[in-house]
């Protein structure tokens, strides 16, 4: 199935997402399975789109035909046992188009797979290779079907080999699984080969998820404790915010979504996809060479807004009824609410409701190096055109888990941060 990317709009350089059947890896820490377990593929779509032939006018279609990456594929592995023959078919349509292609995957076991792959001839490729423990056995009890972690550090060899940019997803971060002896050592190992560029993640489940899943993978969670510290943000939390840090402070490139630190996304995945989504971490690395530029801690949407379209002129004149689906998918709740939420079509038009929208996971408001400047009566303080006003903290003691929300003008002077357009 080729569908527009909704739920990862605001951090993934890629528009479209391509899905295959439900993955037979059967991790235990699987979103996918856990929240979507029936997926079937379909590819269908994707070849009239590649052969240009597709009349139906929907919202990806939009964005495939102007040129915006694919990928292959967030909610099952492309390299799968389920999926290995589909997505050798779908390696072959990609290769007619100049769309980038942005592989997420657990490695490749399967003879057939590296043909494919041999075969693939795309410059603008990102392989990004998830790698959660380099224990074997870990890795057989949480990721029962996926390739061993040897396996999956050959394949980053041979990405990088073939020119790709390749990413490292230490996804999710646990202390249990991989602990920071192992994540150093795989650290050295991989810059033997010039591999230096990390996503780094906490493992994401809540108390609902633990509820519904089956007793198997409550117990491949629950061994060492790693579910219960996930659901209660402990343990699991301070080891990726230390592992993140740690590895910024090497010189490795270590991204995490709405992390405070800037990573310079187009020194990662972008630069190599050629056109792409810009994502909200390009944000926070604006906001860091403003301030190191000229002082500056108040930002305004149209800060935003010149972030998100920039590279992107379409983007700011790009209409289509579908538009307010990207909210919908994201959070029903502001959607049900009404207003812009309810009438969007265009991405500026997106933009302003995330930006003003602190209930959404990815909203600017919950950038941890920022907070939302407030009045005494804890009333947003808003611009002429209504938008809220964020106000840099920056990557200190300020800029913690433990940072508020919102803040007025005299809490943030007492902090020692001046307001400066």
């Amino acid at each position: 199935m080729l569908d527009v990317f909704k739920g990862e709009l605001f951090i993934h350089p890629a528009a479209l997402d391509y899905s295959g059947n439900t993955c037979s890896h059967a991790c235990a820490y699987c979103f996918a399975s856990l929240r979507s377990a029936d997926r079937r593929f379909s590819i269908a779509k994707l070849g009239k789109l590649c052969l240009g032939r597709s009349t139906s006018g929907a919202l990806g279609d939009a964005l495939f035909n102007l040129g915006y990456p694919v990928c292959v594929s967030n909610r099952s592995d492309p390299f799968c046992k389920a999926n290995g023959d589909n997505t050798r078919a779908v390696l072959e349509l990609l290769d007619l188009v100049p769309n980038g292609v942005f592989f997420q995957t657990k490695g490749v076991s399967d003879p057939s797979a590296w043909r494919a792959l041999d075969a693939f001839r795309k410059k603008n490729v990102v392989m990004y290779i998830t790698i959660s423990s380099t224990s074997p056995e870990i890795s057989r009890r949480i990721e029962p079907g996926a390739p061993d972690p040897a396996d999956r550090i050959e394949l980053a060899r041979y990405a990088k080999s073939r020119g790709w940019e390749v990413i490292i997803g230490i996804n999710p971060c646990v202390g249990q699984w991989m602990p920071e002896e192992d994540l150093i050592s795989l650290e050295d190992t991989l810059l033997e080969s010039g591999i230096d560029r990390y996503l780094v993640m906490p493992l994401s489940l809540n108390s609902r998820d633990a509820t519904t899943m089956s007793g198997a993978r409550r117990e491949m969670l629950e061994a060492d404790g790693v579910l219960d510290e996930t659901i209660r943000h402990d343990g699991q939390f301070y080891h990726w915010v230390r592992q993140y840090r740690r590895m910024n402070r090497r010189g490795l490139h270590a991204y995490s979504v709405c992390g405070p630190l800037p990573c310079h996304m187009d020194d990662l995945a972008c630069a190599k996809l050629g056109k792409h989504m810009n994502s909200v971490q390009h944000f926070t690395d604006y906001a860091w060479d403003e301030h190191a530029r000229s002082g500056k801690t108040l930002f305004t949407f149209p800060d935003f807004l010149r972030v998100m379209t920039d590279g992107n002129p379409e983007m700011a004149a790009f209409s289509h009824p579908d538009m307010y689906k990207y909210i919908l998918c994201i959070n029903r709740a502001v959607w049900k609410a009404g207003g812009l939420a309810k009438t969007a079509r265009t991405f500026p038009d997106v933009y302003r409701v995330l930006w003003n929208s602190p209930s959404m996971v990815h909203s600017p408001c919950n950038l941890w190096c920022f907070t939302r400047l407030v009045d005494g009566s804890g009333r947003p303080v808003r611009d002429e055109r209504g938008d809220m006003q964020l106000v840099f903290l920056g990557g200190g003691p300020i800029a913690s888990r433990d940072r508020k929300a919102a803040m007025t003008a005299e809490d943030l002077r007492e902090k020692g941060v001046i307001l400066k357009w």
